[in-house]
């Protein structure tokens, strides 16, 4: 029994295996039993491993098929002596050899996959266990008959049965995470718990044959999986071992399910009759569920799927889709196979031998869209459109299409779309063709040249203005709440425009209302938005967009509950899907965890879900998004260099159209500056990129940029936010402004009531640095016990969320000796800059850096460069050292 790659799962089987080994608890071992590839040989590995062998000794022995035909053939390297006949008479001399040397009290005998034990082995070891001569630690794949001398062992109460299924959902990724060292996208764990069921040979050898493939791989940190696995011919040779030989009367029955798993248990019986099902049934091929009266028939295991599916010809496995089609009926209901069946028929019809049908394949696409299975759904409306399904067949496909991030393709496949047809068709094809323009490839410019284009075709002058959703939605993008509010009255004058435009229309007033910090308005944005994307197939799949940009305004607002609230149900429906769906999952957690500190957490779902966005080769923003998130996270974090190589990473993937991020692309640029030490230049970036929310009226935005600068020590903005916290709803408007106001008047005591509200409020970031700047307020004014209190208080809050970093938490740490400056250009200094590069970027000269590193580290005793890096790191970030020249000249 060897041990190989890392201890996953199983604690609490280990634990009770090593004791039944080692303990007083009336066992005289254990047999493990369980389905081939669950990790019996391994558990009992590691138990026997755990076994300390100054105490007792251990012996293992694997019986195999071959040495089945044997008598003791499992034995066979013992030296028995030969010559008597009695098996009882051998039976002892093997145990004397066994127990030779040996105190047989502590030796621990471990025989694997005894049910190929000869009937003289299991003999022997019925007879330890009987004897007491020994511990016994077994292992047993259930389903294959055993010796009843050995069944009798645990029948009898003499051993433990430790059953063991296959890992868990859970289990199966945190295997998944150990094998590859590293953080994984969701996707990738997904998929692995899809392909193998917690089967841990499987997984073992897919994930180590998909690495050598390249299609298992880190990216941006994060490890993704793309393409399809392929089955290695090893892998294959382990499956078909274990499914056996097939009677030729199952291989219709297995193969079918391999084509179309789950089918109809009824319409399966009546297609092919009741015994193929009852043969495969007890092969342990098949499953029919539930238990009773079954409703539906798959195979015992994904992957027999796989192997079966390899050697099917192509003309019998369109034979077999087809037979599958006819025992999928519209009326089969969706709960019993897993989604709709007319989506499944519609599948399976597009690779039979059956004749195409065009609005068959319309529907299924349809449907494919309102569940996010975006490449299915571009299949079936080409396969539509090929059939004569028409205009809507590529529009339909043009939207899935455009979510996959592939916007020229999505452009060339509406380009061939003419502009024919009933005026509502011409208006939901111009915001199609003019979205595509915006959002996928942000051209602002070509999509105002579209719908120039459609004014001029559109015959009635009213109709024409269902193109406010549209111009809504850019107007908003772009940073311009104002007028997109304006643009939308416009929507009054249509009573029934495309699902599309209305469905654009109130996203765009979401963006708007939210930017504006209006929550009333907001919430019935969303209402309207999630109406439009029920009543229409087509437009569903825009509903996780809109409640993705709800989720972040309400955050942005302070609205924390009400954010985690809204999209936990989303994240649920998003996690299973592949592509752009996990990935949104994967952000929506992200900046929840964020907006509620959780820094760890809010990195390991943003890394993952900007990851899978890089690697898609995103064009609808989303990227942006996820980017902005991780700078923020990684510099709360105290890692300055993961800030700097996000937020670079952000700069080389604009978006052109979406101008309402500017403001956050500057504020992110403030979150690296002060990562890096740079905290007046931080602040002055914060105030920038307020200055910039306030000139295209996003407000929210502003009152975000200018809590950082106050968190940055700004004690000019108290006013403003004053201000800003009559119009803006949501908490955080409010707290802003009682924390400017009170770090305006330097008031501790304020400071940590702020602290307070905000931790109530779920932002534990912003409450450390209220508490932390009520320390510096209190030590200032020599009030040590509440400087402490306050200090305990920051540092508690820190720690909560994952140990956070800020240059406010920083200066509590520091020596209240040094001034700001000071402190500045040492922090500067500890990150290995050299003072030339210092000077630049606090624009001072070269001497008055040196003149400050000098006096701080005079003031801290600090006798090199690197050990007042050291002295001065926030001990919560990871920060370089410098070199170990002189502190000053």
């Amino acid at each position: 029994m060897s041990l190989g790659g890392p201890w996953v799962g199983r604690h609490g089987e280990l634990a009770r295996v090593t004791s039944t080994l080692t303990g007083d608890d009336g066992w005289r071992g254990t047999v493990i039993a369980g389905p081939a590839g669950v990790g019996k040989t391994r558990l009992a590995a590691e138990a026997t491993a755990r076994i300390d062998v100054r105490d007792r000794s251990v012996q293992s022995f694997v019986a195999t098929a071959s040495a089945k035909r044997l008598p003791l053939g499992v034995f066979a390297g013992l030296r028995v002596p030969h010559g008597s006949a009695d098996p009882f008479r051998v039976v002892s001399v093997v145990l004397d050899a066994l127990l030779a040397g040996t105190d047989g009290a502590r030796t621990v005998i471990a025989v694997d996959d005894v049910h190929q034990l000869d009937e003289t082995s299991s003999l022997v070891v019925h007879q330890l266990v009987h004897k007491t001569r020994a511990r016994v630690l077994l292992t047993l794949r259930v389903g294959e008959p055993v010796p009843e001398t050995v069944a009798a062992l645990w029948k009898d109460g003499l051993l433990d049965r430790v059953d063991l299924a296959p890992l868990a959902e859970p289990e199966s990724a945190e295997l998944l995470r150990a094998v590859l060292g590293g953080p994984v996208d969701a996707a990738a764990a997904a998929r692995l718990w899809d392909l193998t069921q917690g089967n841990v040979l499987y997984a073992r050898r897919i994930i180590d044959d998909e690495c050598r493939a390249g299609r298992l791989e880190p990216a941006a940190g994060t490890w993704v999986w793309h393409g399809d696995p392929v089955l290695s011919p090893t892998l294959m040779e382990l499956i078909t071992a274990q499914m056996g030989s097939i009677p030729t009367d199952v291989a219709d029955l297995v193969d079918l399910l391999a084509i179309a798993e789950p089918l109809p248990f009824d319409a399966v019986r009546a297609g092919l009759g009741g015994a193929p099902i009852e043969s495969a049934e007890t092969a342990g091929l098949v499953v029919a569920t539930p238990h009773g009266r079954p409703d539906t028939l798959r195979l015992a295991h994904p992957l027999y799927g796989d192997v079966r599916r390899l050697g099917i010809g192509a003309v019998r496995a369109a034979r077999l889709r087809g037979v599958a089609a006819g025992m999928l009926k519209s009326d089969t209901p969706t709960v019993r196979l897993g989604v709709d069946a007319a989506l499944r028929r519609a599948v399976l019809t597009l690779e039979s031998d059956l004749p195409p049908d065009g609005d068959l394949f319309l529907a299924g696409a349809r449907e494919a869209s309102r569940l996010l299975q975006l490449a299915l759904a571009e299949r079936l409306a080409a396969a539509s459109a090929a059939a004569g399904g028409g205009a809507e067949a590529l529009v339909v496909g043009a939207m899935a299409v455009s979510l996959m991030s592939r916007g020229d393709d999505a452009r060339e496949l509406l380009a061939t779309v003419p502009w024919e047809g009933p005026d509502a068709f011409l208006v939901a094809l111009a915001t199609l063709r003019a979205g595509n323009l915006f959002f996928d490839l942000g051209d602002a410019a070509g999509a105002s040249d579209v719908l120039a284009e459609v004014v001029g075709l559109v015959g009635d002058p009213a109709v024409a203005k269902g193109l406010a959703g549209i111009h809504t939605a850019m107007d908003a993008f772009r940073g311009f709440p104002d007028q997109a509010v304006a643009t939308s009255a416009a929507r009054a004058d249509w009573a029934d425009p495309p699902a599309v435009a209305s469905i654009l229309l109130e996203w765009g007033l979401l963006v708007a209302h939210g930017d504006l910090g209006d929550t009333t308005a907001m919430r019935r944005d969303l209402q309207l938005a999630q109406q439009f994307s029920e009543a229409d197939p087509a437009v569903a799949m825009l509903r996780y967009p809109v409640l993705m940009t709800c989720e972040a305004a309400l955050l942005g607002l302070g609205e924390l509950e009400e954010a985690e609230e809204l999209v936990a149900e989303a994240v649920g429906a998003l996690a299973d899907l592949p592509g752009a769906p996990q990935a949104m999952s994967a952000m929506m957690l992200g900046l929840t965890a964020l907006g509620r500190g959780q820094l760890p957490a809010a990195l390991d779902h943003l890394s993952a879900s900007s990851a899978a966005f890089l690697v898609m080769g995103d064009t609808s923003g989303w990227l942006v998004v996820g980017l902005l998130a991780v700078v923020r996270a990684a510099a709360q974090s105290g890692d300055p260099e993961r800030a700097a190589e996000a937020y670079a990473t952000l700069l080389a993937h604009p978006h052109t159209g979406f101008l309402r991020y500017a403001p956050e692309i500057a504020l992110a640029d403030a979150w690296v500056a002060a990562a890096q030490g740079s905290t007046t230049q931080a602040r002055d970036r914060a105030l920038a990129a307020a200055a910039m929310a306030r000139e295209s009226g996003q407000r929210a935005c502003e009152v975000q940029a200018l809590q950082v600068a106050v968190r940055f020590d700004d004690r000019q903005c108290a006013d403003r936010l004053a201000e800003l916290a009559l119009v803006v709803d949501g908490r955080r408007a409010e707290l802003a402004a009682r924390h400017a106001s009170a770090l305006a008047r330097g008031d501790g005591a304020a400071l940590l009531d702020v602290s307070a509200r905000l931790e109530s409020a779920g932002d534990l970031l912003a409450a450390a640095d209220a508490a932390a700047q009520a320390a510096l307020q209190f030590r200032a004014h020599s009030l040590h016990g509440s400087a402490l209190s306050a200090s305990a208080a920051a540092h508690r809050l820190a720690t909560a969320c994952g140990g956070a970093w800020s240059p406010a938490l920083s200066a509590i740490d520091a020596p209240a000796a040094l001034s700001d400056r000071e402190r500045e250009c040492a922090l500067l200094a500890a990150q290995g800059l050299t003072n030339r590069a210092i000077a630049d970027r606090l624009v001072v000269s070269v001497r008055t850096v040196e003149g400050h590193l000098y006096r701080a580290s005079a003031k801290v005793g600090a006798t090199s460069r690197s050990e007042l890096a050291h002295l001065l790191a926030p001990p919560s970030g990871p920060r370089r050292a410098g070199t170990d020249e002189a502190p000053a000249r």
